[in-house]
């Protein structure tokens, strides 16, 4: 089965504001955000009013981040499949190893590198646990569940479950509900510290294999969500109201299942604007959103882009009033308008190396594949 042209567009939309998420979900807080019901002021107040956008910025809303992209690479990946073919998996495979791995292999790499040059040139210890094990850079080094650059363990993720999508595969034809079912409950009981496995987080697994199940079972992506739009909204409206205000309780039973409603009413709400308006995907910001995840948070000297772009905002607007939520909804954009800049100027001055950088999607959309 190919994808569908109405499918193609709805992700193509999808994808650049779901990488704005993610820029989000790593931007720094003036203050330690919480739930509104530990909050101690009221919402209506300056200060209530910016917790509330920040707690739903950085820990609600925007985290159907990585389940999107989970469930959009499974849809993707088991194009073609209806029937079990090793020639066409291994042909998949190779396409991963250029749009995957080789990516994640330089985006860590280059971090790596300036922290060792810090390190023999001046002395100076930028991070001890890198220094100890620079091997763990491409792996586990951070909490020993995310790579050197952090946000890019949602690619080391995705290289996992493609090598391990035959066994997907197998569970998804001969259970099909019943392995979705049971992933989900495996994602609702599992946390960093427990049941889960680096390279093989539960979000991943089930939102991948939601993906898979759709693509194998012969299921459009919209026409399916689409069937059910208004009960997915209601869904993911109670779900996210009830993490608002009482945040990571229960493990976070919650945030899970909003990011589940509010992914499909996410993928609802594209697909409406590009049958009812005829919206499509900007061409540059399909090719540049890769970078911008890869980049944002990527170790520079003395800290990341990010980072230096919250600075700035908190040094501008340092000492003026009321000013908390600015300096926490302005840097996202400034980082990310950084890193397009720095994309245009990559693609116009070394397209070859941007290409190698972004797993070839510097000049072509490689995630159809």
């Amino acid at each position: 089965m190919s994808i569908r042209e109405e499918d193609s567009r709805t992700i193509d939309l999808l994808r650049f504001p779901l990488v704005i998420c993610v820029v989000f979900i790593h931007t720094l807080c003036p203050f330690d955000a919480v739930c509104l019901s530990e909050s101690d002021h009221s919402l209506l107040s300056g200060h209530g009013m910016t917790n509330a956008i920040m707690w739903i910025m950085k820990y609600s809303a925007t985290s159907i981040a990585n389940p999107g992209f989970f469930l959009i690479s499974g849809y993707l990946f088991f194009t073609g499949m209806s029937r079990w073919d090793f020639g066409l998996y291994k042909r998949k495979l190779k396409s991963r190893f250029k749009s995957l791995f080789i990516p994640y292999i330089l985006w860590n790499l280059i971090p790596l590198t300036i922290i060792l040059s810090i390190y023999f040139l001046t002395g100076q210890i930028e991070d001890t646990d890198t220094i100890n094990n620079p091997v763990n850079a491409f792996w586990n080094c951070n909490r020993h569940l995310y790579p050197l650059n952090v946000p890019l363990w949602f690619v080391r993720d995705l290289i996992i479950a493609a090598v391990m999508s035959p066994v997907y595969y197998f569970m998804i034809k001969r259970a099909g509900i019943v392995v979705l079912l049971l992933l989900f409950i495996y994602y609702l009981i599992s946390n960093d510290d427990f049941m889960t496995i680096t390279g093989m987080r539960p979000a991943c697994m089930f939102f991948f294999c939601l993906g898979g199940y759709l693509q194998l079972k012969n299921k459009s992506l919209t026409e399916t969500t689409w069937k059910y739009k208004y009960t997915l909204l209601l869904l993911a409206l109670i779900s996210l109201a009830l993490f608002i205000y009482y945040g990571k309780i229960h493990n976070e039973l919650f945030r899970k299942t909003y990011n589940l409603f509010g992914l499909l009413t996410a993928i609802n709400v594209a697909f409406w604007l590009t049958k009812r308006y005829g919206i499509k995907a900007n061409s540059f910001l399909l090719r540049c959103g890769f970078f911008v995840c890869a980049f944002h948070v990527c170790y520079l000297y003395q800290g990341n882009l990010l980072t230096k772009s919250t600075n700035l905002c908190k040094h501008i607007l340092n000492g003026v009033p009321h000013m908390d939520a600015v300096q926490y909804l302005l840097p996202p954009f400034i980082c990310i308008g950084i890193c397009m800049l720095v994309f245009y100027l990559l693609q116009k001055n070394a397209p070859t190396v941007c290409n190698i950088l972004t797993g070839n999607r510097a000049t072509t959309n490689n995630n159809r594949k």
